[in-house]
């Protein structure tokens, strides 16, 4: 793993936010992955690392997540957390955001995912990370760590996250696939003090990196 501490000048956010309205989330699971139908996409994802085998293997595997959806005409975002957190306060989060927007590169949109996430936290303890080299034609899978959220973060003052994202991209559209972990405020430069040890942050980079799929659907 190769922490990039200093990032430089960040650049700009991509595009404009746009409300959007909550509807029931367009998701399947079916042969060990969710499948997410949404803006003429089909978005294929591992599921969620912390269910147990039992849960594996209900048929109802839905019901035990908390999913929020959310969609316009050109953005659909769908979160995922265990049933017992809320989209507000949680630990660890699985997310999904699928973009219509064929004219930005992978790397700007990996680029404004820095910016976002970095504008949240306190600079000093602010660092970027990955596991793996760059492979020509793919954008590698990004690693964040905010050790401490910045003041103006009143309902996250005390608290500190890693998260890893994975970016996936068609000729119409953009995917970033996130799995993050929320804890006590540490140090990012003392792995032991994250809110989730390092091998497991790992695992799921590839795992998202690896089995996250973004297709055009007729």
């Amino acid at each position: 793993m190769r922490l990039l501490i200093s990032i430089g000048a960040l650049l700009g956010l991509l595009g404009a936010t746009v409300a959007q309205e909550s509807i029931p989330a367009p998701l399947t699971a079916a042969d060990g992955k969710f499948k997410l139908a949404t803006l003429g996409h089909e978005l294929v994802l591992p599921l969620p690392d912390w269910l147990s085998p039992d849960q594996l293997a209900a048929t109802d595997l839905l019901s035990l997540l908390g999913t929020t959806y959310t969609a316009d005409t050109a953005t659909a975002r769908l979160e995922i957390v265990k049933p017992d957190e809320t989209a507000e306060l949680w630990t660890e989060m699985y997310a999904a955001e699928v973009t219509l927007d064929p004219a930005q590169p992978l790397d700007a949109v990996r680029s404004a995912a820095m910016d976002d996430f970095a504008d949240r936290c306190k600079p000093e303890l602010t660092a970027f990370f990955q596991f793996s080299a760059a492979v020509a034609g793919q954008v590698p899978t990004l690693g964040f760590v905010c050790g401490a959220f910045i003041d103006a973060e009143t309902a996250l003052t005390g608290q500190g996250e890693v998260m890893v994202s994975a970016f996936k991209t068609t000729d119409t559209g953009v995917a970033m696939i996130s799995q993050a972990w929320r804890g006590a405020a540490f140090d990012p430069s003392k792995a032991d003090t994250w809110p989730v040890a390092t091998a497991v942050v790992e695992a799921r980079s590839a795992s998202l990196q690896d089995e996250a799929k973004l297709v055009v659907v007729d």
